[in-house]
C-alpha cells in the first residue's frame, strides 16, 4: 500500500510539472545549471530570425516523427513551444513598425502554432491522440501564413 501511495504522489507531482506549463517567476534561487542555461539561451531578435529558427525546429521535429521515433524530437518540441510562447512575444512587443492589427494577427497565428506543436509534445509524452501527418498539415499551412506576415 505504501508503494502505491508513493507512486500516486510521484505521478501527481510529475503531472503538475508538464512540458507546456509557462515558466514561473524566478525566486532568485536558480542553481548554477539553471543560470548557465538561461545565459546560453538567446531569443531571436527579429521576426525573420524567429521564423528561421521555427522552420529549423519544425524540420527536426518532422524528421524525428517520420523516422518512427518521435522521442528524438523531445528537446526540439520544448524549444519550439518556448520560442512560440516567449521568443516571438518579445519580438512583437518591441517591433515598432507593426500596427495593432498586425500584432494581433501574429499573436493569434503563433498561438495556433503553439497549440499544434503542443499536440505533438503530448503525443511524445502520452503516446497517442493525434497523428503526425494531420498536425503537420496544419503546422505547414500556419508557417506559410506566418511567412506572409513577416515584414
Amino acid at each position: 500500500m505504501k508503494a502505491f501511495q508513493l507512486l500516486f504522489v510521484a505521478y501527481f507531482a510529475f503531472s503538475l510539472l508538464g512540458c507546456n506549463r509557462p515558466p514561473e517567476a524566478s525566486s532568485g534561487g536558480n542553481t548554477a545549471t539553471e543560470s548557465s542555461v538561461a545565459e546560453d539561451h538567446q531569443h531571436p531578435q527579429t521576426l525573420q530570425e524567429g521564423f528561421d529558427e521555427l522552420t529549423k525546429l519544425h524540420a527536426a521535429i518532422k524528421s524525428a516523427f517520420e523516422s518512427g521515433d518521435p522521442e528524438l524530437a523531445h528537446e526540439e518540441l520544448h524549444e519550439v513551444t518556448h520560442l512560440l510562447d516567449e521568443g516571438f512575444s518579445e519580438i512583437i512587443d518591441q517591433h515598432a513598425t507593426l500596427d495593432a492589427e498586425a500584432k494581433t494577427s501574429l499573436t493569434t497565428l503563433l498561438s495556433e502554432l503553439f497549440d499544434q506543436f503542443s499536440k505533438l509534445d503530448d503525443h511524445v509524452h502520452d503516446g497517442g491522440g493525434v497523428t503526425f501527418s494531420e498536425v503537420d498539415q496544419v503546422i505547414t499551412a500556419k508557417l506559410d501564413e506566418l511567412k506572409k506576415l513577416i515584414p
